[in-house]
């Protein structure tokens, strides 16, 4: 395993992303340019869907597959809001496998939009091995783009198109992973208008809000890479789908900042870290660190940094489960996976060590993490005693208390027109923190991406 390219030295750099609210004000129902809420809802399977993408396969809003024809379909949205963990994939880590009569072409826009969600978000596509053999996304030749929602189990078609755009194939492996259309929401009539007389009559069923009701987000993502555009399935070359002015709808270039806060409340869990000091039975110190996922979900790219130690301070004695690596700068080791309410925990042997090099022990993880206040242990014992007592916790210092403490809807998060930074703003030290988060989610996540691979091949 080569070294990774970064650290983090500040708590802040490992932080969970904030989730905000949209900054677009809500165009409100009583505006005059909106219908009243009576946007029809689904009722039967041959209301909601109709064979498409030449495969064989039923859809449902142009693009979702729900069965193949001739079967009989109950209505179902499978969406994430009020379903079990079932349908979310295990650990965070969706496995895939290309069709063999893909294009160069398919082949090329397809790894586009893997790296893409890869980078930006906090779940992980990796290349299908004997390791996850059972339930998969299956990218398929097609003549257009449509993919089941959520997780169905085994092998899951994703259908791609000879005209499928990278943006289009984000667009669909948002689906894989859970992500409604934005514009089917209950709510939706609050912020845009169906312009029903412009839509084909065939198509309308399209526009129909989804039966299961509530929606996943708090704040209406006009952004989001799941929205339909503005004159998608028009009869005469008008809007279909009305926003305030001012307001674009449709792009499919990139995961909007909504999407990817809305992925990480769906796959989010909660990570903690502890350690004590212990002696062998040659009266050796050894440092045992325990990391336990609290929440129900599992977890995936886990790693532990040990800031300050030298490449020759700590010794693993689990080379199983965990895989430690030294460098002149720190002693760091990684957990593939974890999964929900499990722990694990691993020895660290002690060679001539002192606490003042010992300073603490840093949990990280691709995961999105629901409480980061117990993801850092600080060490505090001037000198490591010969009678290896206990290991003490102090409090952290003032910013990083307060670094801490930024919660998921506690904190203003700033973002730029690519979609791809996610910043922290937490008091007068935000300027150097939001930088170094930054230069460190961007360059952990391609890290991670790299190691996840490394690990399953």
């Amino acid at each position: 395993m080569n070294a990774p390219a970064f650290r983090w030295k500040l708590c802040s750099a490992f932080l969970p992303l904030t989730f905000i609210g949209a900054l677009i004000p809500s165009f409100a129902s009583s505006n005059n340019n909106l219908q009243p809420v009576t946007s029809p809802l689904y009722n039967t399977s041959s209301d909601c869907c109709e064979a498409g993408a030449g495969n064989n396969f039923l859809l449902r809003e142009g693009d979702i597959l729900v069965g193949e024809v001739g079967e009989n379909i109950l209505n179902d949205p499978q969406g994430l809001i009020n379903s079990s963990t079932y349908k979310r994939w295990n650990n965070g880590l969706i496995p895939y496998a290309l069709d063999n009569k893909l294009s160069q072409y398919s082949i090329g826009v397809i790894e586009s939009a893997v790296s893409h969600w890869n980078a930006n978000s906090s779940i992980t596509l990796v290349p299908l091995t004997d390791r996850y053999p059972t339930d998969y996304l299956f990218f398929e030749t097609a003549s257009g783009c449509a993919s089941w929602q959520g997780k169905v189990g085994g092998r899951q078609s994703i259908l791609v198109g000879p005209t499928c755009t990278a943006g289009n194939v984000i667009h669909e492996i948002g689906h894989a992973v859970g992500l409604p259309h934005e514009h089917t929401r209950d709510d939706r009539d609050n912020f845009i208008n169906i312009n029903w007389d412009n839509i084909k009559a065939d198509k309308k069923k399209y526009f129909k809000i989804s039966h299961n009701g509530s929606s996943i987000r708090e704040n209406y993502d006009y952004e989001s890479v799941m929205h339909y555009g503005p004159r998608y399935f028009s009869s005469n070359g008008l809007d279909t789908i009305q926003v305030p002015d001012g307001i674009s709808i449709g792009q499919r270039s990139r995961l909007s900042r909504g999407d990817i806060q809305l992925v990480d409340m769906l796959y989010s869990t909660n990570l903690a870290v502890s350690a004590g000091f212990s002696a062998d039975i040659n009266n050796r110190g050894v440092l045992t660190v325990t990391v336990s996922n609290l929440g129900d979900r599992g977890a995936h790219l886990i790693e532990l940094h040990f800031p300050g130690i030298n490449n020759s301070s700590l010794t693993s004695t689990d080379q199983i489960s965990w895989q430690c690596q030294a460098t002149e700068e720190q002693f760091s080791c990684y957990l593939p996976v974890l999964d929900g309410k499990a722990s694990v925990a691993f020895d660290l042997l002690l060679n001539d060590i002192t606490a003042g090099e010992l300073t603490g022990i840093e949990l990280k993880s691709k995961t999105a993490d629901t409480d980061p206040t117990d993801n850092i242990v600080l060490l505090t014992s001037e000198e490591l005693p010969d009678d290896r007592k206990s290991l003490a916790m102090e409090e952290p210092l003032p910013f990083l208390a307060n670094a801490l403490n930024t919660v998921p809807g506690s904190s203003i998060e700033s973002f730029d027109a690519t979609g791809d930074n996610r910043l922290s703003s937490i008091g007068t030290m935000g300027l150097i923190l939001e930088l170094i988060t930054l230069l460190a989610i961007r360059a952990f996540r391609l890290e991670s991406v790299q190691r996840m691979k490394n690990f399953m091949a």
